[in-house]
């Protein structure tokens, strides 16, 4: 809905983590499939045909977990604060693709989560004309998100039919 608005260097930071989401349980099934093309489209970008990157932070948060971290900071550190809502937004369609919320999932989500409140309470402290914003703005999102989930799933049972 709204990835078409992110810069270029955002999309592939999005689309790296999207991957990484996508194959957090180390499968890619047609839902999550389903899911990234869609993204694609949004964004005119290609659909990746390898997931090297994200294979290779999926294994880190196994196997080193500051590596891992410091990974997900590169690629948090392209988003703005209008991008990092939009990205937290987007990617629930992706982390409830498979009907599961796998440990990475969780971990990514955690951390965008914090780094919006962050900047959110960084402005709010400079400026402050949002204030208690931060509570309200991100559950909404949560829901709005797992609302166009179940549209989405609701879309495909009514084309199935016709």
């Amino acid at each position: 809905m709204f990835l078409n608005q992110l810069k270029d260097d955002s999309k592939q930071a999005f689309l790296d983590l999207a991957l990484i989401c996508a194959k957090a349980d180390e499968n890619l099934d047609n839902k999550e499939a389903e899911i990234l093309e869609i993204y694609c489209n949004e964004m005119g970008i290609d659909k990746p045909t390898k997931t090297y990157k994200a294979d290779y932070i999926v294994d880190l948060y196994k196997n080193d977990i500051e590596k891992y971290e410091q990974e997900l900071t590169d690629i948090f550190n392209h988003f703005t604060m209008k991008e990092l809502v939009i990205v937290y937004f987007e990617l629930f369609a992706m982390i409830y693709a498979d009907n599961s919320f796998d440990e990475i999932e969780r971990d990514i989500i955690l951390k965008l989560k914090k780094k919006i409140l962050d900047k959110a309470i960084f402005c709010m402290l400079s400026t402050n004309p949002f204030r208690g914003a931060e509570e309200v703005l991100l559950p909404v999102l949560e829901n709005s998100a797992r609302a166009l989930v179940s549209q989405m799933d609701m879309l495909k049972l009514i084309k199935k039919d016709i």
